[in-house]
């Protein structure tokens, strides 16, 4: 998985790994899901800060995605009302038959920015502090493994903590 950011374009590619590990381009509950092979439960929330699967995390995981730098297969979260820069607001899975780093994109630019109004709301771009969609999408590495899953992500725009309740309804 990488992660993209509407307004940084760069890419870095993941490493392979047990799923393949992430890299990240801008700036579940406590043991739970932090194993590739073990399955995080549907049912879990975090409700302290920890660190989680990327490859399993789930809607309404609040993140702090700023503190991942290169490379990575885990991403620090926490309480939604704890301090953090990020929400996953929409989870989907890929529709490309093979693998098309530019189709991924546009498809999952396109989910996640429709995320952003039914997630957060229709004014998303008016609410404090300013929001932007992010999301992680699979590398060539993950996806000849199987990985299909693109997390979008509702990210303020200066990277700060600044946020510390879920930005569900936000821009109602």
């Amino acid at each position: 998985m990488r992660i993209k950011n509407i307004l940084a374009s760069v890419a870095t590619l993941c490493l392979l790994g047990t799923m393949g590990a992430c890299s990240i381009l801008s700036g579940g509950s406590s043991g739970s899901g932090n194993d590739n092979n073990t399955p995080r439960p549907a049912d879990s929330s975090v409700t302290a800060s920890s660190t989680l699967n990327a490859f399993q995390l789930h809607l309404g995981d609040c993140l702090n995605s700023a503190a991942i730098n290169g490379n990575f297969t885990s991403v620090p979260a926490t309480a939604c009302t704890e301090a953090h820069d990020s929400e996953v607001i929409s989870i989907f899975n890929v529709t490309d038959a093979t693998f098309d780093q530019d189709s991924i994109d546009t498809e999952a630019q396109t989910q996640c920015e429709q995320a952003m109004t039914t997630y957060v709301g229709p004014n998303y771009d008016s609410v404090t502090p300013a929001l932007e969609a992010s999301w992680f999408t699979p590398t060539s590495q993950s996806w000849a493994q199987g990985d299909r899953e693109v997390d979008c992500l509702a990210v303020t725009s200066d990277g700060s903590t600044s946020l510390t309740s879920s930005v569900k309804g936000m821009g109602n």
